[in-house]
């Protein structure tokens, strides 16, 4: 697996290439916090397609825009000291996002200046969303996408999505938003493959790192070297996945103040495989009140639903503090098979409440069905039900919890 990833990024990183560099400023652009920049920002980003492609230069200084669509060949460079900021008039969105690219080849944007999203003005004074643009940053179709250096702020929606495309290198991105923001996944990755992400920071009100598989396979997927700050999940599976993701690496990541460190929600019959998480340190916290350092379970929408699979998957190297447990279950109909748990530390200061909760459900209010059991109120440490050829190696568990009663383990039907 490690030859293709080596492989994947080796194609990726060859095919970057720049033509004539264009500046935004040739074509009126100002940094003035009343001007609207949308015409002569996209006006540079057409010219540079016209000409062969190349860099789109965000000089220094503050510009607003509304939607900006860039296309193949084109690069938004963002220079130090460059501020790209999204109107706060919603009108200024046509595309519904800010910035969009459809069926592009080789592109992108680099460079160490910061889109600002504008957030705030998206948000009540209770961070309810308002109408606003969602995704904010969009790829579709797309291949052989860089994505180097940039910060990207407040954005008022899911930061960057990536929907049914392939060959994208991601590195260096520094992304951060409130806590209590809504709906602000960090990266998105939808039907895509051959995804490489490294080296970036994530701080975010949702999930920072999200898989999806609705109409294609997600799959060749690494993350590696990344710090991760989340309100919900910090790496994360699912929900809407009716297809397959597979051939996943996650490794040498820091996870702070999440309510899933790692979760991998199966709900809509698809297929989890051959995924592993590898030298992950995971602090649960933040405002919410039930969280999981890993949670992985197969249930289903509807009563007559189709139950998913999850195979081969493995957990080693993870270094956990939390106040909740680990809670991994198939179901009787749907156990989950060949499963790894190998040099496993797991430090508990504080014991949540087990008795009165109910499993999470992808933030949905669902029943329980018949073929769909709840785990979760089992007083232990780590939950582990209905697993096929479970294997485990070197857990530690260390109980530093006033008057805790919990149990290191509840098994039921692992083999």
């Amino acid at each position: 697996m490690a030859n293709k990833f080596q492989l994947v990024l080796f194609f990726i990183v060859s095919f970057f290439s720049y033509g004539k560099d264009v500046s935004i400023l040739s074509f009126g652009a100002k940094a003035n916090q009343n001007f609207k920049n949308t015409k002569s920002i996209q006006a540079a980003i057409n010219k540079c397609r016209d000409t062969g492609g190349g860099l789109v230069k965000i000089p220094k200084g503050k510009f607003i825009s509304g939607s900006l669509e860039i296309f193949s060949d084109v690069f938004l460079f963002l220079e130090p000291g460059a501020e790209l900021t999204a109107s706060i008039d919603h009108s200024d969105f046509p595309s519904g996002h800010f910035i969009l690219a459809k069926n592009a080849v080789n592109s992108g944007f680099l460079g160490t200046g910061t889109i600002n999203g504008n957030g705030y003005a998206y948000w009540d004074e209770n961070f309810n969303p308002k109408k606003r643009p969602e995704p904010f940053i969009l790829f579709i179709e797309c291949r052989q996408l860089k994505f180097r250096d940039i910060k990207i702020v407040n954005s008022p929606s899911h930061v960057l999505r990536l929907d049914s495309s392939q060959d994208i290198l991601i590195e260096g991105l520094y992304i951060e938003n409130p806590e209590q923001s809504p709906n602000t996944d960090g990266i998105d990755i939808a039907d895509s493959k051959n995804v490489f992400i490294t080296n970036c920071t994530i701080i975010t009100g949702d999930d920072a790192i999200c898989l999806k598989s609705k109409k294609k396979k997600v799959e060749n997927i690494s993350v590696t070297n990344c710090l991760i700050s989340s309100d919900d999940g910090g790496l994360k599976l699912g929900t809407g996945s009716t297809d397959t993701i597979q051939y996943c690496v996650f490794s040498n990541i820091q996870i702070r103040k999440t309510r899933y460190g790692i979760a991998l929600f199966m709900q809509e019959g698809g297929v989890y495989r051959f995924i592993s998480f590898n030298n992950i340190t995971i602090e649960n916290g933040g405002r919410q009140s039930m969280v999981f350092p890993v949670f992985m379970d197969v249930d289903k929408k509807t009563s007559d639903g189709k139950l998913g699979k999850i195979e081969f998957i493995s957990f080693n190297n993870l270094q956990i503090e939390t106040s909740g447990n680990i809670l991994i279950a198939g179901q009787i109909k749907s156990p989950i098979e060949n499963l790894s748990l190998s040099n496993i530390s797991i430090l508990y200061r504080r014991c949540d409440m087990l008795t009165y909760r109910r499993k999470p459900r992808g933030n949905k209010s669902l029943p329980v069905f018949e073929d769909t059991a709840d785990y979760s109120t089992q007083n232990a440490h780590i939950s582990l039900a209905n697993i096929i050829n479970l294997s485990t190696d070197k857990i530690q568990i260390i109980d530093k919890c006033e008057n805790s009663n919990r149990v290191n383990y509840f098994k039921k039907n692992v083999l």
